[in-house]
Protein backbone atom coordinates (compact mmCIF):
# COMPACT_ATOMS: atom_id res chain seq x y z
CA UNK A 1 0.00 0.00 0.00
CA UNK A 2 1.31 3.38 -0.97
CA UNK A 3 1.78 6.21 1.47
CA UNK A 4 -0.62 9.06 0.64
CA UNK A 5 0.77 12.27 2.13
CA UNK A 6 -2.44 14.40 1.84
CA UNK A 7 -4.38 11.74 3.78
CA UNK A 8 -1.66 11.77 6.45
CA UNK A 9 -1.96 15.57 6.77
CA UNK A 10 -5.74 15.33 6.93
CA UNK A 11 -5.48 12.77 9.77
CA UNK A 12 -3.05 14.98 11.69
CA UNK A 13 -5.34 17.99 11.26
CA UNK A 14 -8.35 15.99 12.48
CA UNK A 15 -6.40 14.85 15.55
CA UNK A 16 -5.24 18.39 16.37
CA UNK A 17 -8.78 19.72 15.93
CA UNK A 18 -10.16 17.05 18.25
CA UNK A 19 -7.62 17.96 20.90
CA UNK A 20 -8.25 21.70 20.63
CA UNK A 21 -12.05 21.47 20.48
CA UNK A 22 -12.39 18.51 22.81
CA UNK A 23 -12.87 20.67 25.87
CA UNK A 24 -15.67 22.64 24.19
CA UNK A 25 -17.35 19.59 22.66
CA UNK A 26 -17.36 17.45 25.79
CA UNK A 27 -20.31 19.26 27.50
CA UNK A 28 -22.32 18.99 24.27
CA UNK A 29 -21.57 15.27 24.03
CA UNK A 30 -22.53 14.74 27.70
CA UNK A 31 -25.85 16.58 27.19
CA UNK A 32 -26.58 14.50 24.11
CA UNK A 33 -25.85 11.24 25.92
CA UNK A 34 -28.00 12.38 28.88
CA UNK A 35 -30.90 13.06 26.55
CA UNK A 36 -30.52 9.64 24.94
CA UNK A 37 -30.53 7.92 28.36
CA UNK A 38 -33.62 9.87 29.45
CA UNK A 39 -35.43 8.93 26.24
CA UNK A 40 -34.42 5.28 26.69
CA UNK A 41 -35.74 5.23 30.27
CA UNK A 42 -39.02 6.84 29.21
CA UNK A 43 -39.47 4.27 26.43
CA UNK A 44 -38.81 1.37 28.83
CA UNK A 45 -41.30 2.81 31.34
CA UNK A 46 -43.98 3.07 28.63
CA UNK A 47 -43.23 -0.46 27.46
CA UNK A 48 -43.62 -1.77 31.01
CA UNK A 49 -46.96 0.01 31.44
CA UNK A 50 -48.17 -1.30 28.08
CA UNK A 51 -47.09 -4.83 28.99
CA UNK A 52 -48.96 -4.63 32.29
CA UNK A 53 -52.09 -3.35 30.52
CA UNK A 54 -51.95 -6.26 28.07
CA UNK A 55 -51.45 -8.69 30.96
CA UNK A 56 -54.51 -7.24 32.75
CA UNK A 57 -56.64 -7.55 29.61
CA UNK A 58 -55.58 -11.16 29.03
CA UNK A 59 -56.21 -12.06 32.67
CA UNK A 60 -59.69 -10.57 32.56
CA UNK A 61 -60.43 -12.36 29.29
CA UNK A 62 -59.28 -15.66 30.77
CA UNK A 63 -61.45 -15.15 33.86
CA UNK A 64 -64.49 -14.40 31.70
CA UNK A 65 -63.83 -17.47 29.56
CA UNK A 66 -63.56 -19.65 32.66
CA UNK A 67 -66.75 -18.18 34.11
CA UNK A 68 -68.52 -18.80 30.83
CA UNK A 69 -67.18 -22.35 30.68
CA UNK A 70 -68.29 -22.99 34.27
CA UNK A 71 -71.78 -21.63 33.63
CA UNK A 72 -72.08 -23.71 30.44
CA UNK A 73 -70.98 -26.87 32.20
CA UNK A 74 -73.23 -26.28 35.23
CA UNK A 75 -76.22 -26.06 32.88
CA UNK A 76 -75.37 -29.57 31.68
CA UNK A 77 -74.91 -32.66 33.88
CA UNK A 78 -73.63 -32.35 37.45
CA UNK A 79 -71.15 -29.49 36.90
CA UNK A 80 -69.63 -30.14 40.32
CA UNK A 81 -66.49 -31.70 38.86
CA UNK A 82 -65.55 -28.62 36.83
CA UNK A 83 -66.70 -25.90 39.19
CA UNK A 84 -64.14 -24.52 41.65
CA UNK A 85 -64.98 -23.88 45.27
CA UNK A 86 -65.08 -20.26 46.42
CA UNK A 87 -61.53 -18.98 46.96
CA UNK A 88 -60.02 -21.60 44.63
CA UNK A 89 -59.03 -21.23 41.01
CA UNK A 90 -60.29 -23.68 38.45
CA UNK A 91 -57.86 -26.47 37.56
CA UNK A 92 -57.62 -25.28 33.95
CA UNK A 93 -56.53 -21.77 34.94
CA UNK A 94 -52.83 -22.64 34.81
CA UNK A 95 -50.02 -20.79 36.52
CA UNK A 96 -50.57 -17.51 34.63
CA UNK A 97 -53.86 -16.67 36.33
CA UNK A 98 -52.65 -17.89 39.72
CA UNK A 99 -49.51 -15.76 39.46
CA UNK A 100 -51.53 -12.68 38.50
CA UNK A 101 -54.01 -13.26 41.34
CA UNK A 102 -51.20 -13.67 43.88
CA UNK A 103 -49.52 -10.47 42.71
CA UNK A 104 -52.77 -8.51 42.81
CA UNK A 105 -53.56 -9.76 46.32
CA UNK A 106 -50.10 -8.78 47.54
CA UNK A 107 -50.77 -5.18 46.46
CA UNK A 108 -53.93 -4.88 48.54
CA UNK A 109 -53.37 -3.05 51.84
CA UNK A 110 -53.84 -5.16 54.90
CA UNK A 111 -56.04 -4.11 57.80
CA UNK A 112 -52.97 -3.44 59.97
CA UNK A 113 -51.68 -0.84 57.46
CA UNK A 114 -54.85 1.26 57.39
Amino acid sequence: MRFHFPSFLLGCAAGATAILLGRELKPIAVEGATGIYQLWDALWARAAMFSEDIEDILTEARARAEASRRSDSSDGASGAATQAKPGQRAASAGSFGARRTARTKSRAPSSSQT
